[in-house]
């Protein structure tokens, strides 16, 4: 995904994939969080766009399901659509 940024944005999907391999969770989420609402406001629907990879251990779903819950808040709060990441990630 291409970005105005000069950085690539850091998506939901990135996010998930990133504590799926160990990163510290609250970063991963800090990132796609501060994207979020500060530098990729005007790409939210990119950040949202891809769901998050499933969850190959138990502790990756929990987190894949917080992924999901957080999106939707995130989206109910801006008047965004979740369609993509809560209704299609299992």
């Amino acid at each position: 995904m291409t970005s105005p940024l000069p950085y690539p944005i850091h998506s939901i999907a990135d996010a998930a994939t990133q504590i799926y391999q160990g990163e510290d969770p609250w970063f991963a989420l800090g990132c796609f969080l501060h994207d979020w609402w500060r530098d990729a406001v005007d790409q939210r629907q990119d950040l949202i766009a891809e769901p998050p990879p499933s969850a190959t251990t138990q502790e990756g779903r929990r987190w894949a399901a917080f992924c999901a819950a957080a999106v939707e808040e995130l989206c109910f709060t801006t008047t965004l659509s979740t369609r993509l990441v809560v209704k299609n990630n299992p």
